[in-house]
């Protein structure tokens, strides 16, 4: 019997090793792939998604439309002293680009934001200045986190998550990129969920215009959960009610802003605003809060001003 558990140890080491090797070799030679897959330990994307950019930069034959994209998502991943380290959990250069930064470990986090753009957000034009603001949502989550009720695992992340073409003003009128939008932020989350499995942190979806719609269609299908939404100058959806999310109870919150014209409108069906949705309406008319020691929230105008 010692001697054949040696032996199946020995087996089991050298399956180990040898599984090990696979991996590496995959992350050599198809980093592109391992840095797009879900389920993959977001460290290993991470490393991939960064070889993908270093050789990408370094091509000689790099137009400029995919070197200004690149060179986006490059300055995305320059951080602060002090901040959380950012890991590039997605990168996709093909067609008007995908992808997703994360600051702060998504494989160890308690508490996990996924931040949803709206129309005209794309990884040329804007990854440096979201990724940006979804590291200020990360240091305002990091002081409120003593009062927060969290997941399991150890602080906070949140993810610049530009994981879908948002529409501009040649198809806005059309809820086709919303539902697209919706799929991929339904297999995002999922694979969240799987490499945190039996370890599952608290999950928050922020989203913004547009993407208040691709997110709410994403919680009512059926597909994806989370433990709070809100929604910032949404122009609605075909969600009638919020107990028509797969939301924890009395956790959709929705804010509009000063003279946002979309805000309210219900363009897309349902404004989650409404008496009848059942949501909390945030209150931003600005003020002290009393809660942080006198700090003043200032008041957001228009369509574009809320985080």
């Amino acid at each position: 019997p010692c001697q054949a558990g040696k032996a199946s140890a020995s087996s089991f080491d050298a399956a180990r090793i040898a599984w090990v090797d696979e991996q590496d070799r995959l992350l050599a030679h198809a980093p592109a792939l391992v840095g797009n897959l879900e389920g993959v330990p977001y460290a290993v994307r991470d490393r991939a998604n960064r070889a993908t950019l270093t050789s990408g930069l370094a091509d000689a034959d790099l137009g400029a439309a995919r070197a200004a994209m690149l060179g986006q998502v490059r300055d995305s991943l320059v951080q602060q002293a002090g901040d959380p380290r950012r890991f590039l959990v997605a990168l996709d250069t093909r067609g008007s680009g995908r992808a997703a930064i994360s600051i702060g470990d998504l494989d160890t986090a308690a508490d996990v934001t996924v931040v949803v753009p709206g129309m005209f957000f794309t990884v040329t034009g804007q990854m440096t200045d979201f990724t940006n603001t979804a590291n200020d949502l990360s240091r305002e989550q990091a002081t409120l986190a003593p009062l927060a009720a969290t997941g399991n695992g150890s602080g906070a992340a949140v993810v610049a998550w530009m994981g879908y073409r948002t529409p501009d003003l040649s198809n806005i009128l059309s809820l086709g990129l919303a539902r697209t939008g919706a799929e991929r932020l339904e297999r995002t989350v999922a694979g969240l969920r799987v490499i945190r499995a039996g370890d599952q942190p608290r999950v928050n979806i922020v989203a913004h215009s547009y993407g208040s719609t691709t997110a709410m269609t994403a919680l009512a299908s059926g597909r994806m959960t989370a433990d709070t939404l809100t929604v910032l100058g949404s122009p609605g959806s075909d969600v009638r009610t919020a107990d028509d999310l797969a939301v924890a109870t009395g956790q959709v919150f929705v804010g509009g802003a000063h003279s946002d014209p979309i805000a309210g409108s219900g363009y897309f069906g349902t404004d989650p605003g409404g008496a009848s949705f059942g949501s909390t309406v945030l209150d931003l008319a600005g003020g002290a809060d009393a809660l942080s020691a006198g700090d003043v929230f200032r008041r957001p105008v228009g369509h574009n001003d809320y985080l």
